[in-house]
């Protein structure tokens, strides 16, 4: 028995529905080939970045670790007899997530089936879902002294929030 066919516009759907597998088998075949170098190329030039930074070393002036990384979000001035000294605070977002989480319950009218109440409705406890966003942050503390690097320390730093 044959299954009848459905017609668009003059068109045959499941012929259109094979040309179009078709279609899209050849594009990515075609477009496997071509695609996996343009992301090594990617890959290539994000690590040869990555490689140019200069990372902060001991005795770097403020200026050139200011060029390097910029501005900090936070200075501190530090009580110190034997010269200026700061704490400099950076923070930036590296990571987020969101998820559902169980915040409770809750009883609610339901059917329940007949014979089991005087209509079949009863109650059902139901789960209050909330959601919960999570940011990490590396922040990135310097001890400058006289306008030098003396002491750079790096902790990641989770955020909780619901809403």
């Amino acid at each position: 028995m044959s299954t009848p066919l459905t017609r668009v516009s003059g068109e045959n759907v499941k012929t259109r529905s094979y040309v179009g597998v078709i279609a899209t088998s050849v594009g990515l075949l075609l477009g496997s080939a071509t695609a996996a170098p343009a992301v090594s190329n990617a890959r290539t030039e994000a690590a040869s970045k990555k490689a140019a930074k200069t990372p902060l070393e001991k005795g770097m002036t403020a200026e050139t670790v200011r060029k390097l990384i910029g501005e900090p979000k936070e200075i501190k001035k530090l009580d110190s007899p034997e010269g200026k000294a700061e704490s400099w605070i950076y923070r930036r977002e590296i990571g987020a997530r969101f998820m559902d989480v169980a915040a409770g319950t809750r009883e609610v009218p339901a059917f329940v089936g007949i014979g089991q109440g005087m209509d079949g409705m009863g109650k059902r406890t139901e789960m209050i879902i909330t959601k919960r966003r999570v940011i990490i942050y590396r922040v990135t503390s310097l001890l400058m002294f006289n306008g030098q690097l003396v002491l750079a320390k790096q902790v990641d730093e989770q955020s909780d929030t619901y809403e």
